[in-house]
């Protein structure tokens, strides 16, 4: 773990949800077509989100799939990054934001035969409420 940091570089974990995100926005701000259909809606609070796509088929192992898919799973990490991170208009300073936000999220992932207190995940760091208050950056309060 340490030797990621001393070279400045996330898990593997934080680089696929870093990638996720930004597909998200991409998607967003119609740079790349969208396969997903997403309809993508405002929030004065959380900026741009998108209801998450729920299985709803009678099988749970399809639910479950459905769930865990590349368009759900990036949509819910899409809708859990701050309004402050998606209200860009060019890659560079959107993904320099995002940077920046995620210098304040701990970046511990699991390692095989040692407790962990999660998996790693954005999603899970706001929900344990790890103490994550990055800074606003100006004009935003």
């Amino acid at each position: 773990m340490e030797r990621l940091s001393h070279l400045d570089l996330y898990s593997i974990q934080r680089r696929l949800e870093r990638y996720k995100v930004i597909t998200m926005w991409k998607l967003y701000v119609k740079m790349i077509p969208d396969p997903f259909n997403i309809d993508f809606k405002e929030s004065s609070r959380n900026g741009p989100w998108s209801p998450r796509r729920v299985g709803k088929a009678t099988s749970q192992k399809i639910n479950t799939l459905i769930s865990n898919s590349f368009g759900s799973s990036s949509l819910a990490l899409f809708n859990e990054i701050p309004a402050y991170v998606k209200y860009h208009f060019t890659i560079d300073s959107m993904k320099h934001s995002l940077d920046s936000y995620e210098e304040h999220i701990p970046d511990l992932p699991p390692i095989a035969n040692y407790g962990t207190q999660n998996r790693n995940s954005i999603m899970e760091w706001h929900h344990m409420g790890a103490g994550i208050k990055p800074p606003l950056p100006a004009g935003y309060s």
